[in-house]
């Protein structure tokens, strides 16, 4: 029998599909020329401005913007109290940003393994993780799936534990209980070009604490409220937003919704067209609830083949990072069968807000021909079996 694949047109160069689209537009850029025009260069109004549209947007009582998710997510644990000593605990897929946070600070973490269904935070397992050492708990909500927040802050009420929400890859997806990154004691985003509303860096946190935002207020800026205050009141270091970047961020908010929408279709055509297929499946994410996947990401047991086949009709495809528990600085052990699985299988196709038409035509059909490949391989091994 023929291979499908033949028939599918050759590589060029020309015609390259990359595996995240966003777009930029004359709008962000005359915003930005206006900052500097304007001399709204460092943090002031626009930051102001950015921090009161993302509050009142996420429905919570405080923002304070940042240079990154990786600042979001260190500065948070520093007014937690988080230092020497001290340990969190995290999932074992999860990008390693949330473990050097807790490093940075000389701190520890207590890496346990994901559901078996989802790339989240088992939450049955962090009990019998918590150690005398603990004093966070930082779920991540892996491209915009929510973990389960009443259970995993029930549990650290019980145990007089922080909650720290790493949501740098689910602004705006939402559970039943509300907003991501918005459900715990404080939430940490990132705008980094790879999300659907981006600055080319940037993060941000939320909280409903005024102790925490006073001091995360205070932490961006060496310890002060502002640049004319007298005193030194606590520890902190230049962690400052610029009012450059917030210029770019308010016009991408201006366009949110569209992008979102877009992003929205663009999933469900993806789980449409792969949905019987015995090769791939999608690793799902509910759109009803309201969760918002921020990639298309499918499951492959053949997943260097199939990346080998979309590379040679130049599509670009990535894999996430290896769990944590391979990396040696972290000092994990212990067994992480579900983890292991999503290591193992896990791909991100094509995505984001701006794919073209045609970009995500040729991505399909490349993935059929895979599926007809790997039918006709697989029946040809029942048939020798038989």
């Amino acid at each position: 029998m023929s291979d499908p694949s033949n028939s599918l047109p050759l590589k060029d160069a020309a015609s390259t599909v990359s595996w995240w689209k966003t777009v930029l537009s004359d709008a962000e850029a005359d915003a930005a020329k206006l900052a500097v025009s304007s001399g709204r260069l460092s943090q002031g109004a626009l930051t102001s401005e950015l921090e009161t549209r993302l509050a009142e947007s996420l429905g919570v009582k405080y923002v304070t913007m940042t240079t990154s998710g990786s600042v979001a997510l260190t500065s948070s644990l520093l007014v937690a109290g988080i230092g020497p000593g001290d340990a969190i605990i995290i999932s074992n897929r999860t990008f390693i940003a949330s473990a050097h946070a807790a490093l940075l600070l000389g701190a520890k973490v207590q890496v346990i393994d994901t559901l078996p269904g989802t790339p989240l935070i088992d939450p049955n397992q962090i009990e019998n993780t918590i150690s005398p050492r603990t004093k966070a708990i930082m779920p991540t909500h892996m491209n915009g799936r929510a973990c389960d927040m009443p259970l995993i802050n029930a549990i650290a009420e019980r145990h007089g534990l922080v909650v720290i929400e790493d949501a740098a890859q689910a602004l705006f997806s939402k559970s039943p209980h509300g907003y991501l990154g918005t459900l715990g004691d404080i939430g940490c985003f990132s705008l980094g070009v790879t999300k659907f509303m981006t600055s080319g860096q940037g993060g941000f946190i939320t909280t409903n604490n005024p102790n925490y935002h006073e001091g995360l207020q205070r932490m961006r800026f060496h310890g002060v409220s502002s640049p004319r205050a007298e005193a030194y009141q606590h520890f902190g270091f230049n962690f400052r937003y610029t009012d450059i970047q917030a210029a770019i961020a308010l016009i991408q908010m201006d366009r949110l919704d569209a992008k979102l929408k877009a992003h929205r279709e663009l999933y469900i055509r993806y789980m449409n067209a792969i949905s019987n297929y015995a090769s791939l499946k999608m690793v799902d994410v509910n759109l009803h609830s309201g969760e918002l996947p921020l990639w298309i990401e499918v499951a492959c047991e053949e997943r260097q083949l199939l990346r080998d086949m979309l590379n040679e009709h130049n599509i670009e495809t990535s894999v996430a990072m290896s769990n944590l528990s391979e990396s040696n600085h972290l000092e994990q052990s212990g067994v992480f069968p579900n983890a292991e699985y999503f290591d193992r299988t896990m791909l991100t196709l094509p995505s984001g807000p701006d794919q073209p038409n045609e970009a995500i035509e040729k991505t399909l059909n490349v993935l059929s021909a895979f599926e007809a490949r790997y039918r006709n391989n697989h029946s040809s091994i029942s048939e020798g079996e038989a």
